[in-house]
């Protein structure tokens, strides 16, 4: 049987379907054109927002950290007090850069609120233009709490910033520590620097060719940090208060008083006392500290911080200071004019082949005859060492030896006070002990009755007639006295080099630089 389709029915059955095909196709590619469209258009609008919020964010943040450099470089005379807002209130102060900063008691009912667009306004503005912010950051300083014993005050700092637009907003929070501890900075030329200090005067300048006088900036008189931040060169720093150093000896009248440039400089340097001596220089630095004798312009307890290449101070001064300080050990003033008159001599008094040859001949030397002090150097000791010596009080040591060499010429410590720490990487050093016998044997011999004509000699050789019998007899018991004084001397100090071990490392600057104030804790704040 044979079957016949109607192919014309069939087609006009199918008539339309495509269109209804193609229709929903359209429909479904433009939802997913509108779908696609609305992604992209919310993909630009939340970008922006992050972009006004990242924006508002780092305003905030600017202000906030301009605030913390504003209280960093804070002037102040005689601690905080001065500086302090009345209860309930406020303070303004005038900062570093000329520009006004408001420090507030947070108890003030008027303190800006940040989250208040008109309060907020009385805030402190940051002074320099933000590009693509739409108004500048400002911040609050509040003081919330007082550390008398240490001398420092915990501050909260509050920066707001906007976006593009008021609307994005970001409010951000630290918490920030100042110690109110004075510093007198001295910042050195390229040159070859001198800095004398002591007895009320202040010298600065330059011992080569014509240089502008040393940069110099105080803050506060008491307990100071004196700060020597050298840039090179050959420096020499020097502070003593004892009477056979002057200015002089170390660098031949070459120094340039500048005490006219500082307002109140003259009168404010009769009362300051030294508390820490931190020196940073690239460079080598003759230093020559001579803290003896309680004397008016420095504590009791001091810190000494040395971040150079060690350099020997000159010859006078050394042998002299050497001279000065074995009096001070041993308690016999006699001998420091005993050994500084054999030094006029010619006589070698420290070195290999001098009397005394564990003590370098070139080295650079602090001494401290009170008080608890630690001393933290940072030295390349290949040409020139140090002599520390600190003969009362609980001390501390830190050595880490830098540049080529390292701890090459061992630091020579002697000290005769209380306990001592010792804290060394990078070589050798050579603590010293006193023989307590010989110092008996020494006193016994500075004891004697020709000690008197022994002094008298040494300033004025006997000149005795060939028949004076007396006066020969004398000058050689005075003779063989000074000869038994300073065997005695020789043989005073005893000690062997500690190889401490450790690795060399390389000079770093600001080691010693004054760094008290730090940011504790930051947060970003929520509506």
């Amino acid at each position: 049987m044979r079957h016949h389709f109607n192919n014309q029915a069939l087609g006009t059955n199918q008539r339309g379907v495509a269109l209804i095909v193609g229709l929903l196709m359209l429909v479904i590619l433009a939802i997913i054109g509108v779908g696609t469209m609305s992604m992209t258009s919310l993909d630009e609008t939340m970008a922006g927002n992050m972009r006004d919020r990242e924006l508002a964010f780092q305003s905030a943040e600017t202000a906030l950290r301009y605030a913390e450099q504003q209280l960093e470089v804070l002037p102040f005379s005689c601690g905080f007090a001065d500086v302090a807002p009345p209860a309930a209130s406020s303070i303004n102060l005038t900062a570093e850069d000329g520009s006004t900063i408001t420090i507030w008691d947070p108890a003030a009912s008027n303190i800006p609120d940040p989250w208040n667009a008109t309060s907020w306004a009385a805030a402190t503005a940051y002074p320099s233009n933000l590009l693509g912010v739409a108004e500048p950051p400002r911040y609050i300083i509040e003081q919330v709490s007082v550390d008398a014993t240490d001398n420092s005050i915990v501050y909260r700092i509050t920066g707001r910033g906007v976006g593009s637009s008021p609307v994005a907003r970001s409010v951000v929070q630290s918490y920030f520590r100042k110690l109110f501890r004075p510093v007198m900075t001295i910042t050195g030329t390229p040159g070859n620097d001198v800095v004398s200090l002591g007895d009320g005067i202040l010298q600065l300048g330059v011992s080569v060719g014509n240089i502008a006088d040393i940069n110099l900036s105080f803050r506060g008189w008491d307990d100071i940090t004196v700060y020597f931040n050298g840039a090179g060169g050959e420096d020499t720093f020097l502070l003593a208060n004892v009477a056979d150093i002057s200015p002089g000896d170390v660098t031949g009248g070459l120094l340039q008083d500048v005490t006219h440039d500082i307002d109140g400089l003259l009168e404010a340097l009769t009362s300051f006392k030294v508390k820490r001596v931190a020196i940073d220089n690239p460079g080598s630095t003759v230093v020559t500290i001579a803290n003896t004798g309680l004397l008016a312009q420095t504590s009791v307890d001091n810190e000494y911080c040395i971040n150079s290449k060690g350099a020997s101070a000159p010859k006078s001064v050394l042998s002299g200071q050497v001279g000065q300080l074995l009096a001070t050990i041993t308690g016999i003033p006699a001998l420091a004019t005993i050994l500084d008159a054999v030094t006029s001599l010619a006589d070698p008094l420290i070195g290999p082949g001098g009397l005394i040859p564990l003590l370098p001949e070139s080295a650079g030397i602090i001494v401290d005859t009170a008080g608890d002090d630690s001393y933290e150097i940072y030295t390349d000791t290949s040409s020139s060492t140090y002599i520390i010596a600190d003969t009362a009080g609980t001390n501390s040591y830190q050595f880490r030896g830098n540049g080529s060499s390292g701890l090459l010429n061992a630091p020579v410590i002697v000290d005769t006070g209380g306990a001592a720490s010792f804290d060394v990487s990078g070589g050798s050093y050579l603590p010293l002990a006193v023989d307590l016998s010989v110092l008996g044997t020494l006193n016994g011999l500075l004891g004697n009755p020709l000690i008197t004509t022994l002094l008298n000699t040494l300033v004025s050789p006997m000149n005795c007639g060939l028949l004076n019998v007396v006066c020969h007899t004398t000058k050689a018991l005075v003779q063989t006295l000074l000869g038994n004084v300073l065997s005695a001397v020789g043989n005073l100090f005893g000690g062997t080099p500690i190889n401490a071990g450790g690795g060399i490392s390389a000079y770093q600057d600001g080691q010693c630089a004054p760094n008290w104030d730090e940011r504790l804790s930051w947060r970003e704040l929520r509506p």
